[in-house]
């Protein structure tokens, strides 16, 4: 099997119209705040009836609604506990915890300008571009998350594993439920080509 890798500009790829069955984007839709040419780019390419899978972070996560504050309270304990641990840590104390990859939180902010959406919103960006929402799930809850990084920390190997698995658990736990879903910090949008680009002033 030969894999070709191709650099370039998303809003005007080097393939001809209806070329793929599938597209997916990760990590692409939240530095858009106008999606538009990216999506109509995507119906282009994209057969009829083809699917578009792609990520974006949610701007209703749970840590912002006032409907599953009583989640967030268990895990104040947990934060409490983290923090706690990571302070007596001889190796970390030091350690600057809002390091990202190399470049401070403000570094990060000055070349990352994330942009979350709703599923509303999404929703309408997609049938401009003749596209449907078909199904979605979300990720990165806030418990979740801090279970995954206090596992970096932990040189145990087994305990490591176990904080690992139970991050997973939950994510793929909460991420299904219609009450919960919504209010993960990322979506997985699955989407369908169901025809041509609408026009809209409003976007």
């Amino acid at each position: 099997m030969s894999i070709e890798f191709l650099v370039g500009d998303a809003t005007n790829v080097p393939f001809k119209n209806e070329y793929f069955d599938t597209i997916v984007s990760l990590g692409m839709f939240e530095y858009l705040k106008g999606p538009t040419p990216f999506l109509s780019e995507i119906n282009r390419i994209l057969k009829p009836s083809g699917t578009l899978l792609f990520s974006c972070h949610n701007r209703n996560l749970i840590g912002n609604s006032k409907k599953f504050q009583f989640v967030l309270r268990p895990t104040l304990i947990l934060k409490s506990i983290y923090n706690l641990y990571n302070f007596f840590r001889p190796e970390t104390k030091n350690v600057d915890e809002k390091d990202y990859y190399g470049f401070s939180l403000q570094e990060r902010e000055r070349l990352w300008h994330v942009v979350a959406h709703d599923l509303k919103e999404i929703n309408k960006f997609l049938e401009l571009n003749g596209l449907k929402l078909v199904g979605f799930r979300t990720f990165g809850f806030f418990i979740s998350d801090k279970l995954f990084r206090l596992a970096t920390k932990i040189q145990k190997l087994k305990l490591r594993d176990k904080l690992f698995a139970s991050s997973v658990f939950i994510n793929r736990f909460l991420g299904k439920f219609t009450l919960t879903k919504v209010y993960g910090g990322v979506f997985i949008i699955k989407s369908e080509k169901i025809g041509g680009i609408k026009n809209d002033s409003s976007i």
